[in-house]
């Protein structure tokens, strides 16, 4: 399996602009004129099939934008990496890579490190994409602590931790 997990923030303005395109009807409504080309069109309209797709974080602000997190699993990592690469590099204002894993849960640029055929547990190398932890932490959801009674508190993350592994997905290493 070459699956890989992106978590992916999108900012306000580009998920209004993104879900426009995606929903846009020449037929209709004449050519497309909008903000988000051809190129962004075919990579969101992959990204937003639902069945690799996860809406599953809060809304939360930093740097002075709000931003929607979502969690992809892409089946090529070639694929994708080149694809998110392009948005990274050209649409900074308004998409962010935020971690990117390999199933095995170490991130992508990274490898185990293996002494005499056997894997040490220990990972070598430099993470592609850096995880903005103090920003991550803002759109991360909130940690809920129920009671016997059925009620909850809610306080916010302090720490990255792992959410809505697959099955059979290792646990992502946040370091």
């Amino acid at each position: 399996m070459n699956t890989v997990n992106l978590w992916i923030a999108l900012s306000s303005a580009a998920k209004t602009a993104v879900n426009a395109r995606l929903n846009w009807n020449e037929e209709n409504n004449g050519v497309y004129s909008g903000p988000v080309g051809d190129k962004e069109a075919r990579i969101f309209r992959a990204m937003a099939d639902m069945t690799i797709v996860q809406n599953m974080f809060r809304v939360g602000g930093f740097g002075g934008t709000t931003w929607t997190l979502y969690s992809v699993y892409p089946e090529s990592s070639m694929i994708a990496k080149r694809a998110v690469d392009w948005l990274a590099a050209n649409r900074t204002n308004v998409f962010k890579v935020v971690g990117a894993w390999h199933w095995d849960g170490r991130q992508i640029g990274t490898d185990w490190e293996v002494v005499e055929g056997e894997r040490t547990g220990v990972i070598t190398g430099t993470p592609t994409y850096r995880i903005p932890t103090a920003q991550l932490l803002k759109i991360m959801p909130t940690i809920k602590v129920y009671a016997e009674d059925g009620s909850h508190t809610e306080t916010e993350p302090t720490e990255l931790s792992d959410i809505n592994l697959l099955l059979g997905q290792s646990p992502r290493v946040f370091v």
